[in-house]
């Protein structure tokens, strides 16, 4: 109630937000939920972003409280009709009649965990996304073309015929230098695949590394409970966006990197976000199965575990080491 009582017009706009895009508000939700550990790696990862850390989980508490009262003036709203303008639509009714609704349902076992959970959920969404918004709109506001906006395509139009003989040369050299580019990246890629592949035992104990160090971040850098519930699920899918993006932007992730192993594609073509997501996700596969699609490296031609099979990649020992940076 203080809350809205604080800031009506931020409680009353995320409302207006979840009644007309709710789809987009679960969307929203979805993405924030994943996106929270990527942020959180990526910014330890840059060890500048560090700093950054606590004013990024400080941002995710207030936006999960604000997310809350919000979620409750959306049931109330829904309960109790009122005319726009009249002193009955203010929120705080609607986060009262929401609030007494919520908790009588907060007494029913099973339940309660469950309503508890769907508003977390959709609260963090509702807030994420209506900021979006309102990015954009501002955005776009000082974007909008003004007074001199005649005069500026007069003044381009004047320009157009002079200027389009130099565009085509430009887009003719970019396109031959882009075509250079990959190229040259393709054939980087190949030679990368020649080399020779990582046994078994090395790409374990890169493998511990990795879980040792995701392990630590999640035990320092603990979710709020409404994201995570008060499990530790989230350690897997930390490991998992951990390994996608590592992968899709270095080719390796920080114990490959100690250990100067590297992941290719097999066709040699540089690594894209839908094989480095696939090649994530498959690893769970590998662990299913009693870990026998781990195992499968020391047995197989070309040291592909199962998840480098349904990912086509390989793990390939690059005697130059790669860069964290």
């Amino acid at each position: 109630l203080f809350t809205a009582l604080l800031f009506p017009r931020a409680v009353n706009r995320c409302v207006e937000v979840m009644e007309e895009r709710p789809g987009h508000v679960v969307l929203a939700s979805l993405l924030a939920i994943v996106g929270i550990p990527v942020l959180m790696i990526l910014l330890i990862i840059t060890v500048i972003g560090i700093i950054a850390v606590p004013l990024v989980g400080i941002g995710l508490m207030l936006a999960g409280i604000l997310g809350k009262v919000v979620i409750l003036a959306w049931i109330g709203r829904r309960i109790v009709k009122t005319q726009e303008g009249s002193a009955l639509s203010h929120p705080i009714l609607a986060v009262l009649v929401g609030g007494v609704l919520v908790l009588v349902l907060y007494t029913v076992p099973v339940l309660s965990l469950i309503v508890y959970k769907v508003i977390g959920f959709l609260g963090l969404g509702v807030v994420v996304y209506t900021l979006l918004l309102e990015i954009k709109s501002r955005r776009d506001g000082k974007n909008s073309p003004g007074n001199g906006a005649a005069y500026g395509s007069q003044s381009s139009a004047d320009l157009a015929d002079h200027g389009s003989a130099s565009n085509a040369d430009s887009n003719t050299s970019t396109g031959q230098a882009s075509a250079q580019a990959d190229l040259s990246s393709q054939s980087s890629s190949n030679q990368l695949a020649g080399l020779a592949k990582a046994g078994f035992w090395i790409r374990m104990v890169a493998l511990l590394v990795d879980l040792i160090l995701i392990g630590a971040i999640a035990s320092l850098f603990s979710f709020p409970r409404w994201v995570t519930g008060g499990h530790d699920d989230h350690y897997l899918l930390m490991l998992a966006i951990y390994g996608a993006v590592m992968w899709k932007l270095k080719g390796a992730t920080i114990g490959d990197i100690i250990f100067k192993l590297q992941v290719v594609r097999a066709d040699g073509r540089k690594m894209d976000w839908s094989t480095a997501i696939v090649r994530s996700l498959s690893c769970f596969l590998s662990l299913v199965a009693i870990g026998l699609g781990f195992f499968w490296i020391a047995f197989d031609e070309h040291k592909q575990a199962w998840h480098d099979k349904i990912a086509g990649t390989l793990v390939v020992q690059n005697p130059k080491g790669i860069s964290l940076v």
